[in-house]
């Protein structure tokens, strides 16, 4: 079942066992690393007002 779905071998050859550590190393890096976090964005939708450049001599 292993060599249907993923080519395994059971005698691999060193190329082959670079390319598994190469490939799993960083992955499983990227799935174990937590993001850094972030502030959050200003809602667009909160209750302060907002406040826009007015062009001079443009009533509203």
């Amino acid at each position: 079942m292993l060599a249907a779905l993923f080519g395994w071998d059971p005698r691999p050859s060193l190329e082959q066992v670079l390319a598994w550590i190469g490939y799993f190393v960083p992955v499983t890096y990227l799935f174990l690393h937590k993001p850094r976090q972030r502030p959050p964005a200003p809602d667009a939708r909160s209750d302060q007002p907002r406040t826009e450049p007015v062009a001079a001599g443009v009533p509203h």
